[in-house]
């Protein structure tokens, strides 16, 4: 696509079928990546859990992850920038910084994932004081790969309605998400709302 190629890498892990994306932009190097989109494989101060699949997947994935750490990572330079999937407020890690993106050789300093260690002792660590697996996260995983239902009506078009029209018109046949701040949700909200606030910690 122009100057700019993408190169895909197998990172499992955080799942099997895990995949980082590295940008080039040919016109200046065609060796040195400047981004990857690490998805839910490095994240700011992180590195994606691999424990969303069960018990019994987790000392497997564990493995991988440490060798797609310490083997993927290892020929990509300091300054290419990271990318990753989520911030702070998600649950596919257990320390996700609130930045928004990195650099590989700020994670090499700061986090502590991709620093080296005996692979027995970095995969403790891991799976050290992992915070609770949210139990929709095995059936979230089908639907995605499945495709969800269609649930209710048509939406309409990009008309403004109230919040007074809406409860009116579609309420008993829809699930509406509200995501102003919880303090304005509590104040006053349509009947039946679910209440997910949008902002730079949007929960996941």
């Amino acid at each position: 696509m122009g100057d700019a190629r993408l190169d895909f890498l197998h990172v499992p892990g955080h799942t099997p079928e895990h995949i980082a994306v590295t940008l080039f932009d040919t016109s200046r190097s065609a060796e040195t990546p400047w981004v990857m989109f690490s998805g839910d494989f490095l994240f700011v101060g992180d590195v994606g859990r691999p424990d969303l699949l069960g018990e019994q997947a987790k000392q497997e994935l564990a493995e991988q992850l440490y060798d797609s750490v310490f083997d993927r990572l290892k020929d990509l330079p300091e300054i290419t920038e990271v990318f990753p999937a989520h911030g702070a407020g998600s649950l596919c890690g257990k320390a996700i910084g609130s930045r928004r993106s990195s650099t590989l050789g700020y994670e090499r300093r700061f986090n502590a994932s991709p620093q080296k260690k005996p692979r027995e002792e970095w995969i403790k660590s891991l799976l050290e004081d992992m915070p609770l697996s949210p139990p929709y996260f095995k059936r979230m995983k089908q639907i995605n790969r499945e495709g969800p239902p269609i649930i209710g009506p048509e939406l309409p078009g990009q008309s403004r309605w109230s919040a007074k029209d809406v409860y009116e018109q579609v309420c008993e046949e829809c699930l509406i998400v509200d995501v102003r701040l919880k303090e304005a949700f509590a104040g006053a909200h349509i009947p039946k709302a679910i209440n997910i606030p949008a902002g730079q910690n949007l929960p996941t």
